[in-house]
């Protein structure tokens, strides 16, 4: 019968996927704040500074839904949420379709550092997707889930 991956092991893993997830959110706060082609120079088209809005919006929303996942699996390894409520609340990831669909990512048009931002939020999100679909796989397998 499956098992939730627990122990150090899965614990290593949500632990190193939390930083790397933490380090890639304030490198995108830090793009967005301070480079120049983030913030626009007026010499995009409306089409094309859309392109680039929605970018943006696709990078935070990877990093918040694997946040709020990553902090959820943190509270569940610290024993600060039941096991019992874990097989009741266990979340989803939050927009996977949008998350997911990476077909934009690396338009020539999107300035390059935002493109970076898009294929590591993209890479971290598959990353959580796939630890999650463990778990669900695992809770289905005792018929919890």
């Amino acid at each position: 019968m499956a098992r939730e991956p627990e122990g150090e092991t899965f614990s290593a893993v949500v632990d190193k996927t939390f930083e790397d997830t933490l380090d890639l959110s304030v490198e995108a706060r830090n793009y967005a704040a301070f480079a120049p082609s983030a913030r626009g120079d007026g010499r995009r088209t409306p089409m094309e500074g859309l392109a680039v809005a929605g970018s943006r919006l696709r990078v935070t929303s990877r990093l918040a839904g694997v946040m709020a996942w990553l902090l959820y699996r943190k509270a569940v390894g610290a024993g600060e949420i039941d096991a019992a409520e874990t097989l009741r609340t266990l979340p989803r990831l939050d927009g996977v379709d949008p998350c997911l669909d990476d077909r934009n990512d690396g338009h020539r048009d999107l300035p390059a550092g935002l493109q970076g931002l898009l294929a590591r939020s993209h890479r971290l999100y598959l990353r959580v997707a796939r630890l999650d679909a463990m778990i669900r796989e695992a809770h289905a397998g005792r018929g919890e889930g």
